[in-house]
């Protein structure tokens, strides 16, 4: 499986994240219904992306260049 999972208080549980996540905060205010997936919303989620493209190719992260740093271990751990 790929994702992100996050560590919470219980040490060795990890919650498995789906890849995109998307929530409409106002109707679902404890993020239960992603709506990644969801044809409706496929105009914000590419917006977002886009936005997210761009601070990311501003800043020069180095995610877009394939060389990431260690991880913080306190940090998601990808799976």
């Amino acid at each position: 499986p790929s994702g992100v999972a996050y560590r919470d208080a219980n040490p060795g549980y990890h919650h498995a994240r789906p890849a995109e996540e998307l929530y409409d905060l106002k109707q679902d205010p404890e993020e239960v219904h992603n709506l990644a997936d969801d044809p409706a919303c496929q105009s914000i989620k590419n917006d977002l992306h886009d936005k997210l493209f761009s601070y990311l190719t501003k800043s020069a992260d180095p995610v877009l260049t394939g060389h990431v740093p260690e991880p913080d271990r306190k940090g998601p751990l990808l799976i």
